[in-house]
């Protein structure tokens, strides 16, 4: 699903899942993401190309892009899958929707 600002709750919830499970895997920390206050989060969803991936109507994952320096090109500043999900292919349907 890609999301709109208005999902910025969502994408908050995801995204503070994803650094408490997996702490080193970003550049960035729980405590420091969690301190960011709604027009941050919302600035998240409109500068960034972000998916999410759920099963049962549930988040399960997420990534984020930004643009590259061709008008093809996107790069990956954050990707998150919930561990129960890996290796079920939601991963690379993330990669190709960013």
């Amino acid at each position: 699903m890609h999301v709109v600002e208005a999902d910025w709750a969502r994408v908050r919830a995801v995204r503070l899942t994803a650094l408490a499970e997996s702490p080193r895997a970003f550049g960035s920390s729980h405590a420091r993401e969690a301190a960011y206050d709604e027009a941050d989060w919302r600035r998240w969803c409109r500068d960034t190309s972000t998916f999410l991936a759920t099963r049962d109507g549930a988040p399960i994952g997420m990534v984020a892009g930004v643009g590259g320096t061709s008008h093809d090109e996107r790069k990956v500043v954050a990707m998150w899958l919930d561990p129960g999900h890996r290796g079920t292919g939601a991963a690379a349907a993330l990669l190709v929707a960013v």
